[in-house]
């Protein structure tokens, strides 16, 4: 058997005959930082969180309510294909789109927060 370097060997040797416990990792550990090396997952949780957050925040823009009815397309909906919109003006639609701009990247400040913070954690 040829040895290349004698000092490994002998350094590994000692390692395997101390009686130094070392300490494991737990299954939800291993869990957690496999997930977290995963990008795909860590994309996906990402868009199930928008997804859900949106879900909340959606019925504040929407025109109508659930209980309001649109009577201008009731019973022709045939011809019309969708309901009927509410005509916005130019300025109503760039303050919507503004105030639409404003929330995301909000909501995406806080995340990227939370991420910070969560992954602070996972280091400590």
């Amino acid at each position: 058997m040829i040895v290349a370097n004698k000092n490994k060997i002998v350094k590994l040797a000692e390692n395997l005959a101390s009686d130094e416990q070392t300490s494991g990792r737990s299954l939800w550990a291993d869990a957690r930082t496999r997930f977290m090396r995963n990008k795909a997952a860590i994309t996906s949780l990402v868009i199930l969180v928008l997804i859900v957050l949106f879900s909340f925040v959606g019925p504040y823009f929407a025109v109508w309510t659930y209980e309001q009815i649109d009577w201008n397309t009731m019973g022709s909906a045939a011809t019309l294909g969708m309901p009927s919109l509410k005509l916005v003006t130019t300025l109503e639609l760039t303050i919507w789109v503004v105030i639409s701009i404003h929330v995301l990247f909000r909501v995406l400040r806080f995340l990227l927060w939370l991420v910070l913070w969560v992954q602070l954690l996972l280091l400590w």
